[in-house]
């Protein structure tokens, strides 16, 4: 592992633990605001690699025909006064690390006893176009958008959302939807407590939540779906050759494909071939009901 890949990862930690060492930001009219802009632009070949690494602020990457990274941030600072809300963003850095093919970014938040910090730190990144992405989150929102090369989004407490991918999309979040359209290659998108829904992937699809709803419409490659407490849908073309597995526990299936359920008085199981068969179309839900549907 490179010494920058070593660096990413272990920010990825830090995120984590940033949960019980940072209080939250929180919005409250009786503080006083402190603002303070960050621009800076880095070289890095057109397929390079791009990670940010952010605790508590929203991200949104777009894309440019230049060779080059440009990172416009915005930190956030509340606080009893104006004056202590500056010397706290003071105390949040952001670090700018180039090495080899490769920028690293990290929002670095003090050690120590800073529970009441309350610095939000906004992103806006310009990448070039071939670039992949790599994002890390606690609390925010992140969208990319255009992007040719791979992408790795992750919030742990926010909307994820990527449109227009080139290369292979994975995005996750444990509190908060995950969206993505037109994805050239495959997709994976996973939510702990929120819905995900994907449109448009050229590969294989692979879409899971825990307690939220599930919708893939128009993958190319494989589907495979399902969630423990929410509804699943897939929206196919209607001349599709399709594998189909699908089923339910305590829920549902509702399938505008003509094969036959599990039998019995509570059919929980669908499986077999539509138009000649396929690529296959895997589809589960504990307590939700499964819905097949032709577009």
């Amino acid at each position: 592992m490179s010494p920058l890949r070593q660096k990413a990862f272990k920010s990825v930690l830090s995120l984590v633990l940033a949960l019980f060492v940072l209080g939250p930001v929180i919005a409250d009219d009786n503080q006083q605001q402190y603002v303070e802009r960050f621009e800076k632009s880095v070289a890095v070949p057109a397929n390079g690699s791009v990670s940010l690494h952010n605790i508590a602020g929203d991200i949104e990457i777009v894309t440019w025909g230049r060779g080059e990274v440009r990172i416009e941030a915005m930190k956030v600072s509340r606080a009893a006064t104006v004056e202590q809300a500056r010397e706290n963003a003071d105390l949040v850095t952001i670090e700018v690390t180039a090495e080899g093919n490769g920028v690293d970014i990290t929002t670095e938040y003090p050690k120590g006893r800073h529970r009441n910090l309350n610095v939000a730190v906004e992103y806006k990144l310009t990448v070039p176009e071939p670039a992949s992405v790599e994002t890390g989150s606690v609390s925010g929102n992140i969208r990319l958008t255009g992007l040719r090369g791979n992408a790795r989004l992750n919030s742990v407490s926010g909307t994820v959302q990527a449109d227009q991918v080139g290369g292979e999309l994975k995005a996750n979040s444990v509190s908060g939807d995950v969206r993505a359209s037109e994805i050239s290659q495959e997709a994976s998108c996973e939510s702990v407590s929120g819905d995900v829904e994907i449109r448009g992937v050229g590969g294989e699809t692979r879409a899971k939540s825990v307690s939220g709803d599930v919708t893939v419409e128009q993958s190319d490659g494989p589907v495979s779906v399902e969630s423990m407490s929410g509804d699943v849908k897939v929206i196919e073309a209607g001349a599709a050759g399709l594998d189909i597995d699908a089923s339910t526990f305590s829920g549902n299936i509702k399938s505008d494909f003509n094969l036959r359920q599990g039998g019995g008085d509570h059919d929980k199981h669908m499986r077999g071939a539509v138009n000649g068969g396929g690529k296959a179309l895997k589809a589960r839900s504990f307590s939700g009901t499964v819905s097949l549907s032709r577009k």
